[in-house]
């Protein structure tokens, strides 16, 4: 309770005013010394980054923290970072919407692939009446010669099938860590067999911690399946691990992948550790809904063709 108080008194805040062009530092003392204020100069763009940090661990595996950071941009390529988010890419994308409505100027996500690049006065604008009002060419989808989902289409829209992948077989980890803690068993009760009810207890402790984690997200990654449904008037998603969701396509904005192959032998506390190349991520201002783990670039590349433009087919007919 103490260390929280005290966390909470030293913690630093910023405060952008965007009349002023000014960035405050200030903590919830509110100390004179603390209420530095920064002109900001003449700014190019609001930008969004992403880095994938290792995190060493002492005690337990190595794993990797993806790390969203928000970015003001000058006009000579200086960088003054505004705010960082561990692992919270929705909040990231709040702060640098609001930062580029507030001071006017280009808002950049270098997370997606491929980057989304808007002016203030887009940052509403759904994904459909975005490609229309930039009438570029959408791509075309090339049906792979392994497709791995079901795609069946009906006056009311299309619904997608993904079956099951069986990215990992859960119960290889589960005989391993159970073949080696009997085995690690059977050794200490010749050795100490004085004492082995206290051994046997050490070793439960100790292989825990270890092999929860390989379980944990081996489970839900053997058992991954998901479907799809896409109507003129929203985009459902249905998925064994990241949950039901659904967007109006009035709301949706981005369609883009996100890709999980950076420092993926230590995504060990991480489904996404399992993926071939990462999922499809569907959002709008209030809702994320992430689909195709299991698939390779191809199929993800085919289906995300396949939704852009049938979304942009709807938005143009209505």
């Amino acid at each position: 309770m103490v260390f929280g108080v005290v966390w909470m008194l030293v913690r630093e805040r910023r405060t952008l005013d965007g009349r002023a062009r000014t960035l405050s530092d200030w903590s919830c003392l509110g100390w004179p010394d603390a209420g530095m204020v920064t002109r900001l100069g003449d700014i190019e763009a609001v930008v969004i980054d992403r880095e994938a940090k290792v995190i060493r661990g002492r005690d337990l595996p190595d794993s990797v923290e993806d790390v969203d950071s928000v970015w003001i941009l000058h006009r000579g390529g200086d960088l003054r970072q505004l705010d960082s988010f561990p692992n919270r890419p929705f909040e990231a994308r709040r702060t640098a919407e609001a930062a580029s409505r507030l001071l006017g100027v280009e808002y950049r996500d270098t997370t997606c692939n491929p980057p989304d690049i808007k002016t203030p006065s887009e940052l509403d604008e759904s994904l459909g009446q975005r490609c229309l009002r930039k009438g570029q060419p959408l791509p075309q989808p090339q049906e792979p010669t392994n497709l791995r989902f079901r795609c069946m289409e009906s006056p009311e829209g299309l619904d997608i099938r993904i079956p099951r992948a069986r990215l990992v077989d859960f119960w290889r980890p589960v005989l391993w860590g159970m073949g080696l803690f009997l085995a690690a068993l059977v050794l200490l009760v010749q050795f100490l067999a004085d004492d082995w009810m206290m051994m046997l207890l050490v070793l439960l402790f100790a292989a825990l911690p270890l092999s929860l984690p390989w379980i944990c997200t081996s489970w839900p990654a053997s058992r991954l399946t998901e479907s799809l449904r896409l109507t003129r008037r929203s985009l459902k998603v249905d998925s064994t691990l990241y949950g039901r969701h659904e967007i109006p396509l009035a709301e949706l904005e981005d369609l883009f992948l996100r890709d999980f192959r950076e420092n993926r032998m230590y995504r060990n506390y991480q489904v996404e550790r399992y993926f071939p190349v990462g999922c499809l991520c569907a959002r709008s201002d209030r809702v994320q809904a992430c689909f195709g783990g299991s698939l390779d670039e191809a199929n993800l590349e085919y289906l995300r063709a396949l939704l852009l433009n049938r979304i942009v087919e709807y938005t143009r007919s209505d």
